[in-house]
């Protein structure tokens, strides 16, 4: 309650401002400076209190956020996904959508995407690359890369391209793949 009357009385105290500043924009005050300073003892009374008390903006409580699914148990469906995504390695496939990711677990697509955001903190494709860059790592740690080039050992983990493979490599593992392997 304290913390809405916080943000409500930092409202109104920058709408005064902002009013304040087109009135005297349109009766010719030439004095802006008074208006900027106001406006940076504000803000930085703001980050004074929020620094202090870290209540000014909560964060959103995990029930707020989950509104939308309220009858689903995230710990449980986290748990389904990594084991799906491990026993059944769906990644492999190229072409496989979050829809079908969802079919499989039984989860609204939706759903699946709020978990994959929320608590990996990663978009589906980059969850799904994550995957096969590590499939692909395993590949070349049993030495499978004596036999078949980096472009066959992505393409057999899943990547639809060279380019692809390579870009998503390098941002995953901050090197590409050839530097990072020698």
């Amino acid at each position: 309650m304290l913390t809405q009357f916080r943000f409500l009385m930092l409202m109104s105290s920058l709408s005064f401002v902002c009013l304040a500043w087109l009135l005297f924009e349109f009766i010719g005050f030439k004095y802006y400076e008074i208006i900027e300073y106001t406006f940076i003892i504000l803000f930085l009374g703001l980050a004074f209190f929020n620094f202090l008390e870290n209540q000014t903006f909560p964060p959103l409580a995990l029930e707020e956020r989950n509104r939308e699914f309220p009858n689903y148990d995230d710990q449980d469906n986290l748990v389904l996904l990594q084991r799906t995504m491990q026993e059944n390695r769906p990644y492999l496939n190229p072409n496989y959508p979050l829809k079908e990711l969802a079919l499989e677990l039984n989860l609204p697509a939706r759903y699946v995407s709020f978990l994959i955001n929320h608590y990996h903190h990663k978009n589906y494709k980059e969850y799904i690359n994550a995957y096969r860059i590590d499939a692909f790592l395993e590949k070349v740690k049993s030495g499978e890369n004596k036999t078949k080039t980096f472009l066959g050992l992505a393409m057999e983990c899943g990547f639809s391209s060279k380019s692809t493979f390579n870009q998503v490599f390098k941002n995953h593992m901050g090197k590409s793949p050839s530097e990072y392997i020698n």
